[in-house]
């Protein structure tokens, strides 16, 4: 159905002009609210309006005191100076902004005029309260490894030290880890929340913190540094970049990418950046010429601050959401991956929203993905690597697929990527020939929706039904696989656990069945009413196929498991639980504002002791508090969270009981939820 598409989009889409447009987006510092992403803004503007696009720059305030949904704005930053120099017992250079912008913490504060001298603390695991026992750092900078955000608080908030000296390094393993990149600088930005104390801070790489660590644990006196920073901030304005494809009717396509992060952040995310603006080239110059008739609906462009720009926009559109009927999100899609080492994913939208989004965009990937063919010539493959994933968040299609949005929005990404968040993400890393792969994707997606009807949702429901046999298969085979190699080594006693095992195929069985049955049902939304009652008859002919394939899959793990154990009867299943369990029986959340909610970000509000208690409970818990976006999306007001918990199982595999209830709880004690 899309193919005839696919390869019209391919004669114009060119790698090639999309680096161009990385090139320079790269050349911007493009921090969020700040005139760098102001100007980075008006480059894109001007390209997409030199292509014939209908565009505009739209602004927003940026100040403390406004909000969007339940996210929360700040001021805007400007930067001319950041110098870090060692003075004692040796003088030389150790960060400059000017020659790095990466070497400075993003949104610091500035130092007094002429700048600070101050004697340099080495504070080992910085972000633990007990590192700062017997160490004096009042009015000193700290030379820090831990988070840096808990860090700040304990020793600029509570100690007194004027500023940090970072040389933190994250690590994805397997494609990094800390001296992989010795000479490389982590970005790192301040957030500030209201009370803090602002500071100063500076960044050095693995190689330099380590040598400077040596020289503090050695000098036979106190190592002194001298800091100066020239850095304001002040109420200003946030941009965002909208640009439309008009269709003949109602509805939307949105394709987004974020445009900021400091210079030179070439993949991210100046490459979905430049993918973006190649993508509204090719579909604005095909449209134009006649080579595509103009779809049904618009297709529009968004460039965003990420995450912060997307609440801006849907919160100051609300009219517009009910017309969106998808969205794409492309989010470091340009990688050289022999470089990098991360494949191209689409990420899925969760569970919880029904899609067709993510079957459609992995079958188009599918059909793009078949660059040679071997020696018979009768089969073909991809030169890159790919794969799809379900929903993990971390980008703006988090904000857009959150079912209180509920605009379905898969993500394109490459991941891991070996330079992620530091200053060798330069734009020698970045690849036309993704570049083009990407942008033919997105254009053929959007261009597909722009113009799906009846016949293009009943191919797409016949496609679902035939993914689901496949998706059903190697989600019972993830599950049952573990119980097969403990019965094929010979272990004794399997039965009770193949019966469990069973037991829990059938739950996920049904959940995997009603999601797809759901996602059929959400090709409604490409439909005129009167097309939808035709429709309703194509998705009762599917609803018995999609009963069969959860049938034969079990049939074919109970025939499995017969050739191990002998039958035996299914085990009582333990309806009591934990006490976390049973305390999510009582309670049914409903959430009080629209989009996701960050409860990190609204820590400030509880006092210091509190505060301290909880960050130190999100830590212990980070995995499920990471994945806690998924429970909170199941949040409807309606299911018990003892519901939404088993959900949540379902969906990821897990459930920490303790972290669901208690962060459901933290949720209400800061407002974000009631119960």
């Amino acid at each position: 159905m899309f193919h005839h598409i696919l390869e019209t989009v391919k004669t114009q889409a060119s790698g090639v002009r999309a680096l161009r447009f990385v090139e320079e987006i790269a050349r911007y510092h493009r921090m969020q609210a700040s005139p760098g992403f102001r100007a980075s803004a008006q480059y894109c503007f001007s390209q997409l309006s030199a292509a014939g696009v209908e565009a505009q720059i739209l602004s927003y305030p940026a100040r403390d005191s406004a909000s969007y949904w339940s996210h929360s704005m700040f001021q805007e930053w400007d930067c001319t100076k950041g110098e870090l120099e060692l003075v004692e017992p040796e003088r030389r250079r150790l960060a400059s902004y000017e020659e790095d912008k990466i070497a400075l913490v993003q949104r610091s504060a500035a130092t007094p005029p002429g700048g600070l001298e101050a004697e340099l603390v080495l504070v080992e695991k910085s972000d633990r309260p007990a590192s700062y026992d017997g160490v004096d750092v009042r009015g000193k900078f700290v030379l820090c490894d831990g988070d840096l955000a808990r860090t700040r608080r304990l020793a600029v908030d509570q100690h007194g030290a004027a500023g940090l000296v970072t040389d933190r390094m994250a690590e994805f393993p397997p494609v990094r880890h800390r001296m992989d990149l010795p000479d490389a600088l982590q970005y790192t930005s301040f957030w500030w929340e209201p009370g803090a104390v602002r500071c100063p801070g500076f960044v050095l790489s693995p190689k330099a913190g380590e040598n400077l660590r040596r020289l503090v644990k050695t000098a036979p006196g106190p190592v002194r540094v001298r800091a100066e920073v020239d850095a304001r901030f002040y109420d200003g304005e946030l941009e965002v970049v909208s640009a439309l494809i008009p269709g003949t009717g109602t509805g939307e396509v949105v394709v987004v990418a974020h445009l900021c992060h400091p210079q030179p952040s070439a993949n991210d995310n100046a490459s979905g950046s430049g993918a973006l603006l190649e993508t509204a080239r090719v579909l604005q110059g095909l449209i134009a010429s006649g080579a595509l008739p103009r779809p049904r609906r618009s297709i529009r462009f968004l460039l965003v601050p990420e995450m912060t720009g997307t609440y801006c926009f849907l919160a100051s559109h609300e009219h517009l959401i009910p017309h969106m009927v998808a969205a794409i999100n492309l989010d470091m899609v340009g990688e050289k991956q022999e470089l990098c080492g991360g494949p191209l994913l689409v990420e899925r939208p969760a569970r919880s929203t029904p899609s067709f989004t993510g079957d459609l965009l992995e079958r188009i990937l599918e059909a793009l993905a078949s660059d040679a063919k071997n020696l018979a010539g009768t089969a073909s493959y991809a030169m890159f690597k790919w794969a799809t994933m379900p929903f993990s968040g971390g980008s703006d299609h988090y904000i857009f697929s959150d079912p209180t949005v509920d605009v379905p929005c898969p993500m394109v990404i490459q991941w891991p990527d070996r330079y992620y968040h530091t200053s060798e993400d330069t734009v020698d890393k970045v690849d036309p020939f993704m570049l083009e792969k990407v942008v033919a994707l997105t254009g053929t997606y959007a261009y597909f929706l722009a113009g799906a009807g009846y016949a293009e949702a009943v191919w797409m429901g016949q496609e679902q039904a035939v993914a689901f046999t496949r998706e059903l298969h190697l989600a019972a085979r993830a599950r049952l696989d573990p119980v097969l190699r403990q019965a094929a080594a010979g272990r004794e006693g399997q039965g009770d656990l193949w019966a469990r095992a069973m037991r829990d195929f059938g739950r996920l069985g049904q959940f995997l069945h009603d999601c797809r049955l759901r996602d059929v049902k959400s090709l409604n939304r490409l439909l005129a009413p009167a097309e939808s009652e035709a429709f309703a008859a194509v998705v009762e002919a599917l609803a018995p196929e999609l009963d069969r394939a959860v049938q034969a899959e079990a049939a074919r793990w109970q025939a499995v498991a017969a050739c191990f154990q002998p039958a035996e009867a299914m085990p009582a299943e333990d309806v009591a639980g934990d006490e976390w369990q049973a305390a999510a029986r009582t309670m049914v959340p409903r959430r009080r504002y629209r989009g996701p909610v960050s409860v990190q970000r609204r820590l400030f509000q509880l006092d210091a002791s509190e505060r301290a208690s909880w960050e130190k409970f999100l830590e212990e818990k980070s995995r499920a508090v990471a994945g806690f976006i998924h429970a909170l999306y199941w949040m409807d007001g309606r299911r018990s969270l003892a519901d939404i918990g088993e959900l949540v199982e379902l969906e990821t595999g897990a459930c920490d009981w303790e972290a669901l209830v208690k962060v459901t709880r933290l949720l209400v004690r800061l407002e974000l939820a009631s119960l």
